[in-house]
């Protein structure tokens, strides 16, 4: 289309022919070694190897034994094709060749040469390693007319004498492959002279750090092997068992079909040698699934969300098929290049380096800079285990300014292969006519903050309902408003219990004795369906840490603790805690003022967070009986003799969470002479438990002492109240409703309340559109017409309205196709409606 502007970003280390095997079309791939021997006749021999060829599609094929002038005459039936190579005694025509014949219409071939299996291999006709014969590689750089793919064909014939020589030409080739071809694409094809039991088979196929593997097509093929397990049939054997004929993949090829062709040709052996085909298609490093990105505009700020597709998705299909996502990396631009972003151009202006405005990775292992699959220089920057958030609020914007966002998902790259792979990103493209967008991929989004959209939309939140003993302030925030259900949600924590106080036997324990933490949350929905989990297994960024010392995971007290966006929202916790602790803010008297002093038990009290009061003039009488595992708020255990049991008290401690129950008291004799003297001993406050007719104390929570309040001791009628700060426990629960009636949900981020405005006629090839609204209050009003990225292309009215019915009609001939959106304004409110024009 005309005045069409694409802007297509690909990411530095991608190829730009990439693509999925599978949706290329297949390459037929044949290795041929045909013998002139006295078996030979051109006349016969060359037009089957032809007949073999065009019956069988062949795309590239590597022979040997034939002479350059035998070469030149097979192609003589071959008119699509082309052939190179030279003889390998003068490096002309002299002696036997390799030679590499292909199909001209199909591969443009942009470089070519050969080398001697020698200790010098540049040197023309050199031996080496005790061989007889001299021995060659020819090899060809092509390029694929149909999709540009370049890839390599190596083709040789070893030595037949020397077990040395194919050794040491199996090492020289894998590195002169490295050097020339690099980390592209390659096929070897051949006459090895060796079988697979062989040391130098074994050296070409082993996995070497310096070099990329090489595979026998044979055993990586997707389906079995078509024909006789070998490949030397000696003009006599029609099903022969010695394999000498290979052709070997490096692991940017996915082979689909190996087969021994057997066919003859009037009923003769074509040569010593069935040929072998192989049907192949070329891949490459699979790039990260690409993520969902969405950008909600606002007051002095754009909120981006994304799905978690990249991270579920994500699969490197060219190793081992598993799951290697790492992380994410957020760029903005005012230009739809994106080039405000970049940092440093490489070859091609092809960016090297980006700033992102933000980017989180996996809280992994994995982190800095790679070591490997280095591009001109750089390392590829893998984070700092940040942990995965897929939000992010951009607040560094001025209303009234449009940005572009590009969101790219990276994996870890391939550090073990070769000398590595850098990692790969998801690619992205953002076209543009003119000033709208024609079209763009998922991770791309486009923002306009203004100071028409409200700082909040937290008023859509209704029916809050709170049922939480555990500490912390839970709040709902509005991120999305389009995406909202009319719908209610049930917030629970996960609960795990670390430990127990337990001091001397399970029997014994108390039910409130527990030392529990929160490792997680879930969101139900109104059929009490989980929605939405965070636990140690998945969550976003560092909501969640870890405790080594004790092995237990919890909730992020350092931090808000933010989810994803949960249809249209998030839940936002603060002021968390780890562990229960005693609060010392809190607890105090709720009725009188003495100066007692209340400490609770440094070792003991977080296995009893609850909260409790102590009611004076109350009686009470001590419960425990048994003088086991008795501690004071330094943990250090009390002898019988400093401890007075069954005693009466002017007070009683009273649970406030669990009715009825009520916590013993034990006194503290510090000079054990048996009585309780208010001035010098204290009084312990616990939990106790009742078994078999005899009380045992489970844990202290704190102690009393009076010894600073003699001139001012609780009255009858005073209440002191002891609150401890603690996590949330498994009655908690946290329940709001989403309403959608506060919002007209065709809008852009507005509130429905002061005005109406209807659907404009919906007829988008016709220039004149109508359109109807209704005011409720006198006002100033204005009504505009936005594109899609947010810019105002018209102003229909501005002017004070009195309360009623309108209607006008609006001329868009001089709008050019698209989306657009028509904004009804006053100081408070604002409601939309789309529309679309076709010319």
């Amino acid at each position: 289309m005309k005045g069409f502007i694409k802007f297509l970003i690909v990411i530095f280390f991608l190829n730009p022919f990439i693509k999925n095997a599978q949706e290329q079309n297949f390459l037929n791939i044949l290795t041929f070694n045909i013998q002139r021997g006295s078996h030979y006749n051109s006349k016969t021999t060359l037009p089957a190897v032809s007949e073999i060829i065009t019956k069988h599609n062949i795309d590239l094929l590597g022979t040997q034994e034939l002479d350059v002038y035998s070469t030149k005459q097979l192609c003589t039936y071959l008119p699509d094709y082309n052939w190179f190579g030279v003889g390998r005694d003068d490096g002309k025509e002299s002696g036997e060749s390799v030679c590499i014949i292909y199909n001209k219409n199909k591969f443009t071939l942009l470089d070519q040469s050969t080398f001697w299996l020698s200790e010098t291999p540049e040197i023309v006709g050199s031996m080496s390693w005790n061989t007889d014969n001299t021995r060659i590689v020819t090899w060809g750089k092509f390029r694929r007319n149909s999709d540009s793919s370049v890839f390599y064909l190596f083709n040789t014939h070893f030595d037949h004498i020397s077990s040395w020589a194919r050794e040491e030409s199996s090492k020289l080739i894998l590195k002169k492959i490295w050097e020339i071809a690099g980390k592209l694409p390659v096929i070897i094809t051949g006459d090895f002279n060796f079988e697979m039991s062989s040391k130098a088979y074994k050296i070409l196929t082993d996995h070497y750090y310096n070099y990329l593997q090489f595979f026998d097509s044979k055993y990586i093929s997707k389906t079995p092997n078509i024909g006789p397990g070998g490949t030397f049939n000696n003009f006599t054997n029609n099903n022969p068992t010695e394999k000498i004929d290979f052709i070997f993949t490096n692991p940017f090829w996915e082979v689909y079909t190996h087969e021994v062709i057997t066919e003859k040709y009037d009923d003769q052996f074509i040569s010593d040698h069935f040929p072998v085909k192989i049907q192949v298609g070329v891949k490459f490093p699979d790039r990260p699934k690409i993520p969902s990105l969405t950008a909600v505009s606002g007051n002095n700020k754009v909120t981006l969300y994304w799905d978690s597709s990249a991270e579920n998705e994500t699969v490197e299909t060219f190793t081992d098929s598993t799951n290697d996502f790492q992380g994410y990396k957020l760029y903005k631009s005012k230009n739809p290049d994106m080039s405000d972003a970049v940092l440093i151009n490489g070859n091609f202006s092809i960016p090297l380096l980006r700033k992102p405005i933000f980017e989180c990775d996996l809280n992994d292992s994995i982190s800095g800079y790679t070591n490997y699959g280095i591009v001109d220089g750089f390392g590829y920057y893998l984070g700092n285990n940040s942990g995965i958030r897929n939000n992010f609020e951009d607040e560094d914007v001025i209303n009234g300014e449009t940005y572009y966002y590009v969101l790219i998902a990276y994996d870890k790259g391939i550090p073990n292969m070769a000398d590595g792979f850098p990692p790969m990103e998801s690619p992205y493209y953002l076209i543009m006519d003119k000033n709208n967008v024609a079209d763009k991929s998922l991770n791309v989004a486009l923002g306009k903050p203004s100071d028409s959209f409200p700082n909040s939309y937290n008023y859509a939140i209704g029916n809050l309902e709170t049922k939480l003993f555990g500490t912390g302030n839970i709040s709902v925030n509005i991120v999305d408003p389009d995406k909202l259900q009319n719908k209610s949600y049930k917030l629970k924590f996960i609960v795990d219990t670390i430990n127990i106080n337990s001091v001397m036997n399970n029997v014994y324990r108390s039910e409130r004795d527990i030392y529990f933490v929160n490792s997680g949350l879930r969101l139900f929905n109104e059929n009490d369906s989980i929605i939405y989990s965070e636990d140690k297994s998945k969550y976003p960024s560092q909501n969640i840490e870890f405790n080594p010392y004790l092995n237990y995971h919890y909730l992020n007290n350092i931090k808000p603790f933010v989810t994803e966006q949960i249809n249209g929202f998030q839940i936002v916790l603060k002021n968390l805690i780890e562990f229960a602790k005693f609060d010392s803010v809190k607890s105090g008297w709720k009725i009188g003022n003495a100066n007692i002093n209340l400490t609770p038990s440094i070792s003991e009290s977080h296995f009893f967070p609850w909260n409790f009061e102590i009611r004076f003039g109350d009686k009470y009488t001590g419960i425990t009986s048994s003088s086991k595992g008795i501690h004071d708020i330094e943990g250090n255990n009390i002898g019988i003799a400093q401890l007075l049991f069954n005693r009466e008290y002017d007070f009683t401690v009273y649970s406030k969470e669990y009715p009825n129950e009520k916590l013993d008291i034990i006194t503290y004799d510090i000079d054990m002479n048996g009585s309780f003297e208010i001035e010098k001993d204290k009084l312990l406050i616990g939990y106790a438990k009742t078994v078999a007719n005899k009380t045992y104390w489970s844990g202290t929570v704190c102690d009393i002492s009076f010894e600073n309040s003699l001139d001012n001791l609780p009255k009858s009628g005073d209440i002191y109240e002891v609150y401890f700060n603690r996590p949330f426990s498994d009655s908690d629960e946290f329940r709001f409703t989403i309403d959608k009636s506060n919002f007209n949900l065709d809008s852009v981020n507005t509130l429905n309340s002061d005005f109406t405005i209807d659907q404009n006629f919906p007829n988008p090839f016709n220039n004149t559109t109508n359109i109807k609204y209704f005011i409720k209050e006198n006002g100033n009003y204005k009504l505009s017409m936005f594109n899609i990225i947010g810019e105002e292309v018209a102003v229909l009215f501005d002017t004070y309205k009195n309360t009623g019915g309108y209607e006008l009609k609006f001329d868009a001939g001089k709008l050019v196709s698209g989306i657009y959106i028509y904004v009804l304004r006053n100081k408070k409110n604002s409601v939309s409606k789309k529309m679309i024009f076709i010319k």
